[in-house]
């Protein structure tokens, strides 16, 4: 893994917004599919848990399958 710096994180970023289904768990379905369409049209970067706030409520296996589906 190469750390980016602020030479590297520039323009527009994107933020994955967390799908719940009716039963108030992760669609991680819906969340790769948001993931392949925010990477299709070209954003510069992407990021999770920032503005929804959401991460706060995750258990540790829901973040790091979180973080996983996005660094894949």
């Amino acid at each position: 893994m190469i750390p980016l710096t602020s030479n590297h994180i520039y323009c527009n970023w994107a933020t994955l917004l967390l799908p719940i289904n009716a039963d108030d768990n992760i669609d991680y379905s819906k969340l790769a599919e948001e993931t392949d369409t925010l990477i299709s049209i070209g954003v510069n970067g992407v990021y999770s848990n920032g503005t929804a706030a959401e991460f706060y409520n995750q258990t540790e296996e829901e973040f790091d399958k979180i973080s996983q589906l996005l660094a894949d």
